[in-house]
């Protein structure tokens, strides 16, 4: 497969510049910032030196992600959007040709393979990549599902979260061969923790909690 390019929306460049303040002597450079604005000269972000001499700029980020899926040979839907007004940026991926029968309580729905991934400018969102079944739950930010590859580019940026073609195949195999057991499991686990919640914190729920919680039974998959 070729290389996926960013979206041309989505490929905003970075200008890095020192970052000032009045001083008693005047404009004075702020140590241990930088200034990020993108190409057309709109304010991103001010981080630390160190973040921005090894950031990763969005068309790095997708070609990480393309690399990954480099050998993949069936069809890909991929939909880069940039969101905060340029200040962030995600890559969906879907496999439409890697669906499987989801059997839960005698019913069966199937569900696609999905990759997320999201990187920022102004470090709202930390760089990071999950690739799995669509039934993916959040908790808190903490994400979790029987089946996944997840990484995660440490705050320093001195570890930056990758992706070879191998594991793109490897995660493939390893989700072919799932058992109707294990997803009653996540899905059973899922149900109780639902139950809990509303059992325990029911005057504390959040309108979307809620909101999920009615509409479990009626649709089962959630993105």
């Amino acid at each position: 497969m070729t290389a996926i390019p960013i979206a041309e929306k989505c490929d905003i460049k970075l200008d890095k510049r020192p970052a000032l303040s009045q001083g008693p002597l005047g404009i004075e450079e702020v140590p241990d910032r930088k200034h990020l604005y993108d190409q057309y000269g709109n304010y991103l972000s001010t981080v630390s030196t160190q973040s921005a001499n090894k950031m990763r700029t969005y068309n790095e980020f997708a070609n990480m992600i393309s690399e990954g899926v480099s050998d993949y040979r069936n069809h890909l839907e991929v939909k880069d959007e940039i969101h905060a007004d340029g200040k962030r940026f995600s890559r969906i991926v879907k496999f439409p040709n890697e669906t499987f029968d989801f059997s839960v309580n005698g019913k069966v729905e199937p569900y696609m393979l999905v990759m997320w991934a999201w990187t920022s400018y102004d470090l709202g969102w930390a760089e990071q990549y999950i690739f799995g079944p669509l039934c993916i739950i959040c908790f808190n930010g903490q994400f979790t599902a029987a089946w996944k590859i997840q990484a995660l580019s440490k705050k320093n940026w001195t570890k930056k979260a990758d992706m070879s073609a191998d594991d793109i195949a490897n995660t493939l195999i390893g989700i072919k061969a799932l058992h109707e057991q294990r997803c009653q499991r996540l899905w059973d686990a899922f149900e109780e923790v639902i139950k809990s919640t509303k059992e325990t914190t029911e005057p504390k729920l959040t309108r979307e909690v809620v909101e999920l919680e009615d509409g479990w039974y009626e649709h089962k998959v959630f993105a």
